[in-house]
């Protein structure tokens, strides 16, 4: 359902645009936009209301404002479809990891090695049980914390912040305005985005366009990060698998196995 809402959002954003352009009233179509994204993931649907007041305020032309939405929603899209394609292997590989003692079991049974019976009428049968399931259920844990310490769902702040301050500055604000706007929106971000507007004000530079290539640069950043700690999550992973999974499996077949094949 979120997925159909995705892609009706970046229908709807196209939509818009296209209107813009063949020259529809810019309140007509941020009218219509903000009726369709009630249709919207909340978190897009939160970032269109925020720019629609932006743009009542400030009176800004609404299809650079837009383009910019749709490029940034493009880009998590895309984002996320990575994350997912690469978090296929290693989750997968941690949920064979933890059904596989049962497993074993099961099939050390069928073969006639019966652990069962040492599993459950030995005490240290019994013993086992409990550590194994302890280990199962902290591996399961541990490696659920590996995954979402990532911030898989997490997006730079800084970067609609720099976007909205320097559409501002291309509807003509002055600097002090535009940044008003931003200590409204975004008022943790604000001070970095003054700062960066201090250190060029007097290099000649056009502000705006050095917000906006600012904010894309931000973007890239965190994407190689995520990318970076994407390629070491199968390497953290060992973690639970060889210290709670693989001993859990040894407990569970290997051990039993073993004592029922001496004591025959």
């Amino acid at each position: 359902m979120e997925r159909v809402g995705r892609l009706s959002a970046q229908a709807d954003l196209v939509q818009g645009l296209a209107l813009l352009k063949a020259g529809e009233s810019q309140n007509r179509v941020l009218a219509r936009l903000a009726g369709q994204s009630a249709e919207w993931p909340g978190p897009l649907a939160g970032q269109l209301a925020r720019l629609l007041g932006f743009l009542g305020r400030t009176g800004a032309p609404a299809r650079p404002a837009l383009k910019q939405l749709l490029a940034t929603h493009q880009r998590v899209q895309k984002l996320e479809r990575q994350v997912q394609v690469a978090l296929q292997a290693p989750v997968l590989t941690a949920r064979l990891m933890k059904w596989l003692p049962l497993c074993s079991v099961a099939l050390a049974q069928i073969a006639g090695l019966n652990p069962l019976a040492f599993l459950a009428l030995n005490p240290l049968g019994w013993l086992l049980v409990l550590a194994a399931t302890g280990l199962n259920i902290s591996g399961a844990r541990w490696s659920a914390k590996i995954i979402n310490g990532l911030g898989l769902d997490s997006q730079p702040q800084l970067a609609p912040a720099l976007q909205l301050t320097g559409l501002a500055l291309m509807a003509g604000l002055s600097c002090r305005q535009a940044l008003a706007e931003c200590q409204t929106l975004w008022p943790e971000q604000q001070p970095q985005v003054a700062q960066l507007l201090a250190q060029h004000q007097l290099s000649g530079i056009s502000l705006h366009t050095l917000l906006l290539a600012q904010a894309q640069q931000v973007q890239s950043e965190h994407q190689q990060q995520l990318a970076k700690q994407l390629a070491r999550l199968p390497i953290k992973l060992l973690g639970p698998m060889s210290l709670c999974y693989l001993p859990a499996f040894m407990m569970l077949t290997v051990v039993p196995i073993a004592v029922t094949a001496i004591t025959k």
